[in-house]
C-alpha cells in the first residue's frame, strides 16, 4: 500500500514539474538545484531560469538527456537514444553563454522565451551521434534539447561557421515551438500554398509558393514548409531575400512574397518579434 501511495505523490508532483507540454503520470520526477556551481557565470544562468523557466544545465548526467518516459510504464529508459555529450568545460561557459545571449535568446521577448523555451537546455561538449560517429552541433531530446561546443571547439570555428551554428541553434529552437504547437500562425500563411499538392521539385516550387523542394514525391508538410520560411528570414538579409526568393522572376506568382510578408507581419503584431531584423542582424561573434 505504501508504494502505491508514493506512486501517487510523484504523479501528483508530476503536474508541475515540466514546462510546456502534457506529462503523463509515468514519468520520472528530475529537479535540479541552482546555481550548479559557485562560479561568476552560475548567477547568468540562476538569472537566465527566473526570467525563462527553463533550466540551463552545464553539469549534467546521461539520464538528464537520453531519458524519456517508456509507455505504460513507471520507468524511463534510455533505449534508442543515439547521441552522447560530455559536460561543457566550465572556462567557456562565460563565452558560450554571450555567444547564445546575444545571438539567439535577445532575439525574442522575455515573455515569448518564458512561453516557448523546454524544460531544459544542455549546454554541452563533443556531441556526438553515436551511430554515425560524427560530431553535431545541437539535438533535440525528449524535453529539450542541447547545444554543444562548450569547449575549446569553440575557439577554433570560424565565423562562417559560428553563422552556420548560429542558424542550428534557432532552427532547434524553433523545431521545438512547432513540435509542441507553442504558437499559433496565421491562415493568411496557411492558405496560400497547397499541403496536398504531391511532385514540388526545385523547377515548380517557387511557383507554387515553396522555398524548397519536397522529399521524393510526397506533399510538403505545413511545419516543413513554416521552418523554411523562418530559418530563410532569420538567416538571411532583407537584402539577400529581395536577391534570392522574393526576386520577382523567382517568385512569378507573388506567393512567396504573401507568405513572406504574412509570416512577419503577424510575429510583429502577435509576439512582438521582427523576425526580419534577426536576419538582418550581423553576428556577433
Amino acid at each position: 500500500m505504501k508504494r502505491y501511495f508514493i506512486l501517487a505523490l510523484a504523479a501528483i508532483a508530476l503536474s508541475s514539474c515540466s514546462k510546456n507540454e502534457t506529462l503523463t503520470p509515468s514519468e520520472p520526477v528530475h529537479t535540479y538545484t541552482l546555481p550548479q556551481g559557485n562560479n561568476a557565470f552560475d548567477q547568468d544562468l540562476v538569472s537566465l531560469f527566473n526570467t525563462t523557466g527553463t533550466y540551463f544545465l552545464y553539469r549534467f548526467s546521461r539520464q538528464d538527456y537520453a531519458w524519456k518516459p517508456v509507455e505504460s510504464s513507471s520507468i524511463a529508459s534510455a533505449a534508442g537514444y543515439n547521441y552522447s555529450c560530455e559536460n561543457a568545460d566550465p572556462n567557456y561557459v562565460p563565452k558560450m553563454l554571450e555567444f547564445i545571449q546575444q545571438n539567439w535568446l535577445s532575439s525574442y521577448p522575455d515573455a515569448f522565451l518564458k512561453k516557448t523555451l523546454p524544460y531544459k537546455v544542455i549546454l554541452g561538449a563533443n556531441l556526438k551521434n553515436t551511430v554515425s560517429n560524427k560530431l553535431q552541433n545541437t539535438t533535440p531530446f525528449y524535453n529539450g534539447f542541447i547545444i554543444s561546443n562548450f569547449s575549446a571547439v569553440f575557439d577554433t570555428m570560424k565565423n562562417t561557421t559560428k553563422v552556420s551554428f548560429r542558424g542550428e541553434i534557432h532552427k532547434e529552437y524553433w523545431n521545438w515551438i512547432l513540435s509542441k504547437n507553442l504558437v499559433s500562425f496565421p491562415t493568411s500563411f496557411t492558405n496560400v500554398s497547397n499541403y496536398t499538392k504531391t511532385g514540388v521539385t526545385a523547377a515548380n516550387m517557387y511557383s507554387l509558393g515553396f522555398i524548397a523542394p519536397g522529399v521524393g514525391s510526397a506533399a510538403i508538410p505545413l511545419n516543413t514548409d513554416i521552418i523554411n520560411y523562418i530559418m530563410a528570414i532569420i538567416s538571411n538579409s532583407k537584402t539577400q531575400l529581395d536577391d534570392t526568393i522574393l526576386k520577382p522572376s523567382n517568385d512569378v506568382n507573388g506567393l512567396i512574397r504573401a507568405k513572406y510578408k504574412a509570416l512577419t507581419d503577424y510575429f510583429k503584431s502577435a509576439y512582438a518579434i521582427d523576425l526580419q531584423e534577426i536576419g538582418n542582424n550581423s553576428l556577433k561573434p
